[in-house]
């Protein structure tokens, strides 16, 4: 198993070599003290190169060494000091000094979607040693956002004309639902590693509403019956099954990202999401509604999400990131519960792996 420790604080790894001529030198140590590689966000123009590109997410090495020698405290030790990242020296000095030489390396680099080997290396003048840890990645590189609202049921009546019904979507929650009256998908990108905020979209789609007469399209009374093939087989409009149809309006859907910047090992971002979308066979219909508000927040190797805002008690609702469910929300079995205000309310939060 990947040993992963963000406040990496390493045992110490010792090898000691004595000299060639004892006589002449003291037997002489080297020692990583501590390597650490932490999360806090630091200024931008580190050895990662320009901030103007790459995220907002720097992360800090910073490793202590030393070496002594024995005996002979005015003999000179010559520590030398390296630090790299996935094989890549990214910082070396050298630390000269009578008897006894420390020295610290602190440098800092990009965060990265992976995980990455960090390794200190030591040298004095006959003795050498090591230690190495790892810097966690910062999650996904860009994740996919929906959100969906569904009707459950084959069919549910009309409430403006008691004599028609409209077709549902006949399933339950999921994120590869075959149908929804409306849906928003949008590709964010991670605020850590990117600059950019959206990879696509926001889409806004909307599947075909359809109205029947409930006398002439189900095989039995209401409220039982299933629609009959001959009735979704029926494109004459208006009279005798299937009355009107058409695709709702997602105009008025909308979603803006945000950055919220980084902290110490992560990166925030807040996507603000807004649904209106009316039934498009009727004069008067209510909008199915939704007004969410998600911060992800991007380290660690995970991206811990909030979920808060409202939407309609009806029909069902759900929200996926890159496929995990975010909140899925029954619907309340009443479709009046379709009218304004946006009441019902949304508060989930929870990881994503």
């Amino acid at each position: 198993m990947k040993w992963v420790n963000w406040w990496v604080r390493v045992g110490l790894s010792l090898l000691m070599f004595v000299a060639a001529h004892a006589t002449a030198y003291a037997q002489e140590h080297s020692q990583v003290q501590s390597l650490r590689a932490s999360g806090d966000p630091v200024p931008q123009g580190g050895s990662g190169g320009s901030a103007a590109s790459g995220g907002d997410l720097w992360i800090e090495l910073s490793c202590d060494g030393g070496a002594w020698a024995d005996d002979i405290e005015d003999d000179w030790v010559y520590l030398q000091m390296w630090l790299f990242v996935e094989g890549q020296q990214v910082a070396y000095n050298l630390f000269p000094a009578r008897g006894e030489a420390y020295g610290n390396l602190t440098v800092s680099v990009r965060a990265s979607t992976i995980d990455r080997r960090v390794e200190c290396d030591v040298s004095g003048s006959y003795s050498s040693a090591s230690a190495s840890g790892t810097i966690l990645g910062s999650g996904p590189g860009s994740m996919t956002v929906k959100i969906a609202a569904f009707i459950p049921y084959e069919w549910v009546g009309n409430p403006w004309n008691t004599f028609r019904i409209f077709e549902g979507d006949n399933r339950s929650f999921s994120y590869t639902g075959p149908t929804s009256r409306v849906d928003t998908i949008i590709d964010v990108f991670n605020p850590a590693v990117n600059d950019a905020d959206i990879l696509d979209g926001p889409y806004h789609n909307a599947d075909l509403t359809i109205e029947y007469e409930a006398s002439t399209s189900l095989d039995a009374p209401m409220p039982f019956g299933h629609i009959t093939q001959a009735a979704r087989d029926d494109w004459i409009y208006e009279t005798p099954m299937k009355t009107r149809w058409a695709f709702s309006d997602t105009s008025g859907n909308s979603c803006d990202v945000q950055r919220l910047g980084a902290g110490p090992g992560y990166s925030r971002q807040q996507l603000h999401c807004i649904g209106a979308a009316s039934n498009p066979v009727v004069m008067i219909g209510a909008d199915i509604d939704w007004d969410l508000t998600f911060v992800f927040k991007y380290g660690f190797n995970k991206v811990e999400y909030s979920v808060t805002g409202c939407t309609d008690g009806f029909p069902a609702y759900e929200a996926y990131a890159n496929g995990t469910p975010l909140f899925q929300a029954e619907d309340s079995h009443r479709v009046d519960d379709l009218m304004p205000p946006c009441d019902r309310s949304i508060d989930q939060s929870g990881v994503i792996q």
